[in-house]
């Protein structure tokens, strides 16, 4: 009997600890291996949802084997080691001038406004995105910063002379915004700082054909809102609106309550928080004629340090609980924030999302970094500087690139409705049609692209029609397609468009690719006396 019992309790005891042990797994978590030999995707085709940062020249040419289709390397010239096929995403620096620490009314710009400068740069990438400025809101605590600290005033100043420049030099190419340290109330400002000066100085909403954000949750002040060596405050901002940085494990009662303004250690991976952020930048495009514009992460990742000593315990940072950023945190961590951007937890919204891309609230993301040996190295994704090996955290990556298969996608979108006149009742008019065509897909699309116009909704009656010769994807940057329609007379004339009307593409959605538009011809055109004085 006892022999009995004691088998019975035991069974319970192991029932027990196995119940806590399934509970205990992260419902997100996937298995997860050491380092290894890495896998070779350069038979898929890159997508440009994913991307990663790269250092050094080398670095390009393992981008394929990640699966990416797009890489900052914080210059403007391209490494000569990444394919073409994977896109370069060109990033110009700027600095305020200073004596000491006091910001001067001027500012330079890296490479300059000159033809044989920035100029230079534009006509060898043609066509290309461009970044203006890196994390300008990253304010010194000692008088110097590594990223490029401008006043507000400053930088709206600089990115519209930048933006200028380009435009007049290549009509083609895009212009970004300049990614922040993160998004917090602090940083909201200086965006508010940022537009204000913008619209006072040139009488509209900044300029943009793409915004970029950085994506990390630390902490800007302590408990008495003294800047802290993390993300400091924003330059020119108020202190008092800065996420604070909680005093040790006696606060841990304070993780995941943003409401106190309170950034813990163990937040830094906090996935509630990271959609917060995005959601937060979302809006504050919406509310400043923004919306229909692409929002590009161009750098997140776990920065705090991880060196384990024998014991297990952390060399370097823990978390209010005791944990460590362990290669299996980061890995889970990546795996969470590529599943919310573009897998089952697709983060979309129709309220505040980018039409051209289903509602998507971001359209491209890149981690920090392939390999470095400084701050971020704990999600490394080679494990040496040789790039021999994958990390874990390099592993996941691959894994979650793998199981997408990038495919294209076209969409009509704008499609004019015109109007115009006849001279006289024998006469008939001309009229410019025109329509902007997307690829709101996963990967670039090579191929010449036909653009048909047509009559009649069975598209049968064909009014004319025109090439695009290649289309980049995650609805970036679209592709403005013009045509003549003669022989107009009066009343209403309507037209259909079909994207790759010879269905030469194999897309993702194949029953999106028309769009409408009409045309209003009046009889005769008016004209009014003129009034002198």
């Amino acid at each position: 009997m006892t022999n009995k019992l004691t088998i019975a309790k035991i069974m319970v005891l192991l029932t027990v600890l196995l119940t806590i042990i399934i509970i205990t797994v992260p419902v997100n978590s996937k298995p997860l291996i050491d380092d290894q030999q890495p896998l070779d995707l350069s038979t898929q085709a890159p997508s440009c949802r994913f991307g990663s940062n790269i250092l050094r020249n080398i670095e390009g040419s393992k981008l394929p084997e990640l699966g990416t289709g797009w890489y900052v390397n914080f210059g403007t010239t391209p490494f000569s080691a990444a394919p073409s096929n994977i896109e370069f995403v060109p990033m110009i620096r700027l600095k305020q001038l200073k004596n000491d620490d006091i910001y001067l009314d001027g500012y330079t710009v890296t490479p300059p406004l000159t033809d044989a400068g920035l100029g230079a740069r534009i006509d060898a990438n043609l066509g290309a995105t461009w970044i203006v400025g890196n994390e300008p809101d990253r304010g010194p605590l000692d008088g110097s910063s590594p990223q490029d600290d401008l006043q507000p005033y400053m930088y709206a100043r600089a990115y519209h002379d930048v933006y200028e420049y380009i435009k007049e030099r290549d009509a083609t190419a895009n212009v970004a915004t300049a990614g922040l340290v993160e998004v917090t109330p602090g940083r909201l400002q200086y965006l508010d700082m940022v537009s204000d000066a913008y619209h006072n100085a040139y009488g509209m909403e900044i300029q943009a054909d793409a915004w970029t954000m950085h994506l990390y949750t630390m902490p800007e002040v302590d408990i008495n809102d003294n800047p802290v060596n993390l993300a400091s405050v924003a330059v020119g901002t108020k202190p008092s609106l800065g996420m604070r940085l909680t005093q040790g494990r006696y606060e841990s009662y304070l993780c995941d309550d943003v409401n106190n303004n309170v950034y813990c250690w163990a937040d830094h991976d906090n996935i509630s928080f990271f959609e917060r952020q995005i959601r937060d930048i979302r809006t504050w495009m919406k509310t400043h004629s923004q919306q229909n514009k692409p929002l590009l992460i161009t750098e997140y990742s776990i920065l705090y340090g991880y060196k384990a000593h024998e014991d297990g315990s952390c060399e370097y940072i823990q978390d209010e609980f005791g944990q460590c950023f362990t290669p299996t945190r980061v890995s889970n961590y990546l795996h969470n924030t590529f599943d919310l951007i573009n897998g089952n937890g697709e983060l979309k919204d129709t309220n505040i999302g980018y039409p051209q891309d289903d509602y998507r609230l971001v359209q491209q993301i890149m981690w920090f970094t392939l390999y470095t040996e400084g701050v971020g190295n704990a999600s490394n994704l080679y494990s040496t500087a040789a790039l021999t090996e994958t990390t874990m955290v390099g592993s996941a990556f691959q894994m979650e690139t793998a199981e997408r298969t990038p495919m294209p996608n076209l969409e009509p979108w704008n499609a004019a409705n015109v109007s115009g006149f006849i001279i006289a009742p024998a006469t008939t008019a001309t009229v410019t049609l025109s329509v902007d065509i997307y690829n709101n897909g996963d990967t670039l699309i090579t191929e010449p692209i036909t653009i048909t116009f047509y009559t009649n909704d069975t598209l049968t009656d064909i009014i004319g029609w025109a090439t695009v010769p290649n289309l980049s994807g995650c609805a970036r940057g679209p592709v403005s397609v013009n045509i003549e329609w003669g022989r107009l007379t009066s009343g209403i004339h309507h037209y259909w468009v079909k994207a790759d009307s010879d269905n030469v593409v194999i897309e993702s959605l194949e029953n999106d690719n028309v769009t409408s538009g009409f045309v209003l011809i009046d009889p005769e055109q008016t004209f009014l006396p003129t009034v002198s004085k």
